[in-house]
C-alpha cells in the first residue's frame, strides 16, 4: 500500500528572489552603515575579516584591487603576539619569538620576494589590459552604422581643392627638394610636374578616376597619415595638405599630421596648408554631413599658432575669400 502523503517534490529556488533579498540585504546595510547606526570600529573589523576570507571577485575593486590584496598578503609581520592570559605562558611565547626570530625573518624574506615577483608581471598585465581596453573603446565609437554613415557623407563627399599650380609654385617659394602634394586634383599635381617641380601626390585608396589615363606624376595610394610619420627627418622639400585631411580630423589627429609634415621637411622647407573657411562648410558639405564631421576647419589665426608652437621658424597668412591659406617654414 502505497503512502498518499508523500513530500511534494523540492523546486529549485527562483534566482530572482533570491537576488532582491540580497539586494534588499546590502541596501539596508549600507543605510545603517550611512546613518551612523554600526559603530566604525566594528565596520572595519567586520571589513577586514571580510577581505581575509571572501574571494576577489566580491571585492568590488577590479584587478587594480586585486593585485593590491596580492602585495598585501605577500607582507609578513615578523612581530608575533606574544599576549596571553597566563604569564607563565607569555613568558614561554616571548622566549620562542626571541630564539626563532632570525628564522621569520628568514623566511619572512622569502614569501615577500615572491610577491613582488608574482605583482610585478601582473602590473603589466593590467596596464596592457587597460590599454588594449581603450582601444577596444576607441574601434567600437569609430565603427557602427553611424561611423560609416559620417565616413561616407564627409570624406568621401569633399572634392580636393582646386588650387590652381602657379598659386602653390608661388607658395612654395625657394624650397629645393621633392613636394609631397595631398588633396590637391591631379590636374593640379601634374600641372606642377610639368611646370618644374620634383613632386609626388599621396591619395586616399579609394580612386575616382577609373577608367581614365594612367597619371602623369607619382601617386602613392595610401593614409597620408601614416605615410608622413613613416618618412625620415628632413627628406622633403615641400608640403601641400589640402582636402579632407585638413579639414575633417579631429584637432589631435591634424596636430599630428602636422607635427609628421613639418619633422619630414629639411630646414627651411615649405608646409601649405589650404583649408576651407568655417563660414562655408556646411555650404560646402550640406548640413547633415557638416554635422556628421569627426571635425570643423580650423581658422587662419589657429593654424599660425599651431605652426608656432610645433616649432616652425615662420608663418604667413595668404587666405582668400575661397579658402584659408597658412604657409610655414622648417626650422
Amino acid at each position: 500500500m502505497t503512502d498518499s502523503t508523500q513530500a511534494a517534490p523540492v523546486s529549485e529556488p527562483d534566482e530572482q528572489p533570491f537576488a532582491d533579498v540580497v539586494a534588499e540585504i546590502m541596501a539596508e546595510a549600507q543605510r545603517r552603515r550611512d546613518s551612523g547606526e554600526y559603530p566604525i570600529e566594528t565596520l572595519e573589523r567586520l571589513d577586514a575579516e571580510f577581505d581575509r576570507f571572501a574571494p576577489l571577485t566580491y571585492r568590488r575593486t577590479g584587478i587594480d584591487g586585486a593585485i593590491r590584496a596580492v602585495e598585501s598578503a605577500a607582507f609578513i609581520n615578523i612581530d608575533v603576539p606574544t599576549a596571553a592570559s597566563r604569564k607563565p605562558f607569555e613568558f614561554v611565547k616571548q622566549n620562542i619569538k626571541r630564539s626563532t626570530a632570525w628564522y621569520h625573518l628568514h623566511v619572512a624574506r622569502q614569501v615577500t620576494t615572491l610577491g613582488i615577483q608574482i605583482t610585478r608581471p601582473l602590473r603589466m598585465l593590467a596596464t596592457d589590459l587597460e590599454s588594449l581596453t581603450e582601444r577596444v573603446a576607441s574601434l567600437e565609437t569609430q565603427s557602427g552604422p553611424l561611423a560609416e554613415l559620417r565616413t561616407e557623407l564627409s570624406t568621401n563627399q569633399l572634392p580636393p581643392d582646386d588650387l590652381d599650380a602657379a598659386t602653390v609654385t608661388q607658395l612654395l617659394g625657394e624650397h629645393g627638394g621633392r613636394v609631397l602634394v595631398h588633396g590637391l586634383t591631379l590636374d593640379t599635381v601634374e600641372s606642377l610636374a610639368t611646370g618644374g617641380l620634383d613632386v609626388f601626390a599621396v591619395a586616399r585608396l579609394e580612386r575616382t578616376d577609373e577608367g581614365g589615363s594612367a597619371p602623369l606624376v607619382d601617386v602613392r595610394f595610401g593614409e597620408i597619415g601614416a605615410h608622413l610619420a613613416g618618412l625620415g627627418e628632413g627628406v622633403l622639400g615641400g608640403v601641400v595638405l589640402a582636402g579632407p585631411a585638413v579639414n575633417l580630423r579631429s584637432v589631435d589627429e591634424r596636430l599630428g599630421l602636422v607635427t609628421s609634415a613639418l619633422n619630414a621637411l629639411r630646414p627651411g622647407g615649405r608646409l601649405v596648408i589650404i583649408g576651407a573657411h568655417a563660414s562655408d562648410w556646411a555650404e560646402l558639405l550640406g548640413e547633415v554631413a557638416a554635422d556628421l564631421a569627426p571635425g570643423r576647419p580650423l581658422s587662419a589665426p589657429t593654424w599660425t599658432a599651431i605652426l608656432h608652437a610645433l616649432g616652425a621658424r615662420s608663418t604667413r597668412d595668404a587666405s582668400d575669400d575661397r579658402r584659408v591659406i597658412v604657409v610655414g617654414s622648417a626650422s
